[in-house]
């Protein structure tokens, strides 16, 4: 098998098939140029996205209201024992997806925890 040699346009350097970019653009470059390039972006446009990342979560996330309003939610979820929230303790355990769980390993998981809770609960009562 012949190996398949392109230029890239970067930097003129002969390079094999395998090392080269998959995107849609149409200026070829090869991996590494391509990373050189991502480098430099990273570099130089990381302090942004940190800023706006910290004025958004001073403006939203400790607003005391908002606070509490995802704190009952969510302990809504977790006492409902809600299909998401079940699968979500499915997956943090395994390498599963969450669109590979079956509604019948649902219904399981959720028996298990209704159990586990019920029997904290007669522990909690004989202490």
């Amino acid at each position: 098998m012949t190996d398949i040699i392109k230029i890239c346009k970067k930097h003129g350097g002969l390079k094999k098939e395998d090392i080269w970019t998959n995107g849609k653009s149409k200026y070829y470059s090869c991996k590494i140029c391509k990373n050189e390039y991502q480098k430099k972006y990273r570099k130089i446009n990381k302090p942004r996205p940190q800023a706006y990342n910290a004025e958004w979560s001073k403006k939203y996330r400790s607003k005391p209201e908002r606070i509490q309003k995802r704190r009952k939610y969510r302990k809504k979820v977790r006492d409902d024992l809600r299909d998401d929230y079940i699968k979500q303790k499915i997956v943090r355990n395994s390498n599963l997806k969450i669109s590979d769980i079956p509604k019948e390993l649902i219904e399981l998981k959720r028996d298990l925890i209704k159990l586990k809770r019920k029997l904290k609960e007669i522990n909690n009562a004989n202490k």
